[in-house]
């Protein structure tokens, strides 16, 4: 069972995500993984930088409209999905979580260091071919579920 299916996937250019969705991408794929975006933003991020928030709004403005170059030709699939259905294909098809008994045995040993509001919810990751992976975003997804979200946002590509 795919967190994507033909039911839940709406899909997108990078300019029409939410900010939110943005900045994950950005973060995840040229700030962390250096893919070819980040020759082009590198000299707006600061050596001292190390989370998302010691990025201001404004160097994040500047940095999203070049990564608009950059990845505006990928298809992302965006989804709100519940709780109770994240926790069923974890649980029951995800190799190394399936292992533990329940989600709160899993979740004590993958407790988030930070809980998130309702807002500024940054999606997971994942892989529209790899049902099972999440590629980025583990920490927001337990986050998410410890701190009561009845969904959580999932962005494919």
């Amino acid at each position: 069972m795919p967190f994507f299916d033909k039911s839940n996937k709406e899909k997108m250019v990078f300019s029409a995500l939410s900010i939110h969705a943005k900045k994950a991408i950005v973060w995840r794929w040229a700030i962390e993984s250096f893919d070819d975006c980040f020759d082009s933003i590198s000299h707006l991020i600061s050596d001292d930088v190390r989370k998302p928030c010691d990025i201001s709004d404004l160097t994040w403005g500047e940095i999203i409209a070049l990564a608009e170059l950059h990845y505006n030709d990928v298809q992302f699939h965006y989804s709100e999905i519940s709780v109770a259905k994240v926790k069923n294909i974890l649980l029951s098809e995800h190799e190394e979580i399936s292992s533990y008994r329940s989600w709160k045995d899993y979740s004590e040993f993958y407790r988030p260091r930070v809980l998130h509001s309702n807002e500024d919810r940054w999606p997971c990751l994942a892989p529209v071919n790899d049902p099972l992976l999440i590629e980025d975003g583990w920490n927001r997804l337990h986050s998410y579920v410890a701190s009561g979200h009845s969904t959580i946002p999932m962005l494919g590509f």
